[in-house]
């Protein structure tokens, strides 16, 4: 007898369903949503630490004063005028004229003001400001995950 040479059609079928359903493992493992959310939510955080470090440069620069309209009100970043009202689990932006835009003020220390990965604009980025107790600045991202 001759020992085949080739693999048969029934075998090489077999090998690929092996080969799929391990992929399918593999891929339901990995979790691809959570993965996407998590470095939507590093983005996040990396933007308000940049804006939080631009702001605290601004009022060093200029002799603690805060850009014009900054203020204990929370207010949505951003260039629109109205509609910037916005209630999450991290923000409460209550007035719909609640926008602040800080484009020319932070323009020497950010290459442009960033907005959220997911859900903003340059009009409404989806990214909160304020004046909180003790004069701290507070830059908070409205549409982490939970």
């Amino acid at each position: 007898m001759r020992s085949p040479k080739a693999f048969t059609l029934p075998e090489v079928l077999i090998v690929i369903g092996i080969l799929a359903i391990l992929a399918v493992i593999v891929i339901l493992a990995v979790d691809p949503v959570a993965r996407f959310e998590n470095a939507r939510d590093a983005r996040r955080l990396s933007d308000t630490q940049a804006m939080t470090s631009a702001l605290h440069q601004y009022v060093i620069d200029h002799k603690g004063v805060f850009p014009d309209g900054l203020d204990a009100t929370e207010r949505q970043i951003g260039t629109a005028r109205s509609g910037c009202a916005l209630t999450t689990r991290q923000c409460a932006v209550q007035g719909d004229q609640d926008c602040l835009d800080l484009t020319s003020a932070l323009t020497p220390y950010l290459h442009g003001i960033p907005s959220d990965p997911k859900n903003g604009n340059d009009g409404l980025t989806h990214y909160s400001v304020r004046v909180g107790p003790d004069n701290a600045l507070l830059v908070e991202a409205c549409d982490l995950s939970e």
